[in-house]
């Protein structure tokens, strides 16, 4: 288990400046793999990959993807006891959580997680980390490229994952409502609550592609 006092003893002050310069990918590396475990972190590893493909085609911010795909799942290692802590200590609504699997704080809290350990400032990529696991009404281009890169990264072999890779090579909006449509199936079928969130996100997004259709 992580001793999350001694890892947040060491965050990192990194100073405001360029992307590029600002971030030590090494570093995160070495901090994440103190946080997640080997498969975990493979897993990481081929959603960046999978971001950057993703925000090359459709035109979002190559580094900004490339970040916020390594640092995604930055709190995905830690226990429901670790995560309510960090939860209170981030003065994150539990309310909004307890009633379903609360691993899936581990979106919010993997934000406020890499703003402390990592340093990262930028606001789009910590949004596109704190909604990657349920989504949110209105989701921007790199919430988008991450959700849709999370699901179809090349480790995954899921019931369903080749329809949400071919839907990606349409729209990222359809990638992410064929990815929901899959999720939505296995909560379902083992008797699983779904977050409003989900609802919400899948609904915006499945009237959005109606309305382009149209």
């Amino acid at each position: 288990m992580v001793d999350l006092d001694i890892l947040l003893a060491g965050s990192y002050n990194i100073s405001r400046g360029n992307l590029r310069k600002q971030v030590d990918e090494e570093t995160i590396l070495h901090k994440l793999s103190e946080l997640l475990d080997a498969d975990k972190l493979t897993h990481s590893l081929g959603v960046r990959d999978e971001c950057v493909a993703l925000a090359v085609r459709y035109g979002a911010d190559v580094e900004k993807a490339r970040l916020a795909g390594l640092v995604h799942d930055c709190a995905r290692g830690l226990d429901n006891d670790q995560l309510l802590r960090l939860a209170t200590r981030y003065k994150i609504d539990v309310s909004n959580w307890e009633d379903f699997d609360l691993s899936l704080m581990h979106g919010p809290v993997g934000a406020c997680l890499a703003r402390e350990l990592f340093g990262i400032s930028d606001e789009e990529i910590l949004h596109a980390v704190a909604v990657h696991t349920v989504g949110c009404k209105d989701m921007g281009l790199l919430d988008l490229v991450l959700f849709v890169a999370d699901y179809i990264e090349p480790n995954r072999t899921f019931e369903g994952v080749e329809d949400i890779r071919t839907a990606a090579e349409q729209s990222l909006e359809s990638a992410a409502v064929t990815g929901y449509a899959a999720t939505l199936r296995h909560l379902l079928e083992t008797n699983r609550l779904i977050h409003p969130s989900t609802i919400h996100s899948r609904n915006s997004l499945l009237a959005k592609l109606l309305k382009s259709e149209a």
